[in-house]
């Protein structure tokens, strides 16, 4: 996230988050990034308990 202007990053949606190797990747650009453990599993308990909509 270093290096990164902050109206990317609050512009990032669950259309950012991948998995490769059973890994969370985020998605800057081209490039996805693997998740350290700690950050991938809040992003995806958030995922998880975000609220549903329609």
């Amino acid at each position: 996230m270093f290096g990164q202007h902050l109206s990317h990053i609050v512009a990032l949606t669950t259309d950012h988050l991948g998995e490769a190797d059973g890994l969370l990747t985020l998605r800057l650009d081209d490039t996805p990034i693997r998740l350290p453990g700690p950050l991938a599993a809040v992003l995806q308990r958030l995922i998880a308990e975000r609220p549903r909509y329609g």
